[in-house]
C-alpha cells in the first residue's frame, strides 16, 4: 500500500507540472521536467544543468513500468519495476549509480529474492524464496564472494542440503 501511495504522489506531482516542459536554457542544457518520447515508450522527469536529477518514470504503451531515482544523471536512491498489471516486480537501491543496498524481486506479490548489495557487490544474507513464500536457498556473502555454507530447503521449509 506505501507503494501505491508513493506512485500516485509522484504521479500527481509530475502531471501538475506539465506546463512548462522541454526547456533548455541559455547553455542548452535540460532544465526542468521533460518528457521524452520514442513511439510507444515515454521518459518522464527532471533535470538539472542537462542531468536526470529526481524521480523518472517510464511507461510503455500507457502502462507504469519503471520509476528510477537520479542524482547527477547517475542512478541514486530506489528503483521500482512493475509489470503489465502494475505489480511491483523488483525494488534495487542505488548509490552512484551502483547497486547498493537491499534489493527484492517479487512474483505476484511476493518475495522471491532478498539480497543486499555494498558497492555492488553481494554483502550478507541472500535468501531465495518458493511461490509459497518458503525459503529455498540461504547462504552469506562478503564483499561478492560466498563465505560458508549454502543451505537448501524443500518447498516445505524442510532442510535438505547444506
Amino acid at each position: 500500500m506505501k507503494r501505491l501511495v508513493f506512485i500516485g504522489s509522484l504521479l500527481s506531482m509530475m502531471s501538475f507540472s506539465v506546463l512548462s516542459q522541454n526547456v533548455t536554457d541559455a547553455k542548452g542544457l535540460k532544465q526542468g521536467l521533460w518528457k521524452e518520447e520514442a513511439k510507444t515508450v515515454v521518459n518522464m522527469g527532471y533535470y538539472v544543468n542537462g542531468k536526470k536529477d529526481g524521480a523518472w518514470t517510464i511507461t510503455k504503451k500507457d502502462l507504469l513500468t519503471n520509476i528510477t531515482n537520479y542524482k547527477n544523471d547517475q542512478k541514486h536512491g530506489v528503483e521500482v519495476l512493475l509489470d503489465n498489471r502494475a505489480q511491483v516486480t523488483s525494488e534495487k537501491w542505488y548509490k552512484n549509480d551502483v547497486l547498493d543496498g537491499r534489493c527484492l524481486q517479487y512474483k505476484n506479490g511476493k518475495v522471491i529474492a532478498d539480497v543486499t548489495y555494498e558497492k555492488g557487490l553481494e554483502t550478507g544474507l541472500k535468501l531465495l524464496y518458493y511461490d509459497n513464500g518458503k525459503i529455498q536457498e540461504e547462504s552469506n556473502w562478503i564483499k561478492g564472494e560466498k563465505n560458508g555454507y549454502t543451505k537448501w530447503f524443500d518447498d516445505k521449509g524442510v532442510l535438505i542440503a547444506e
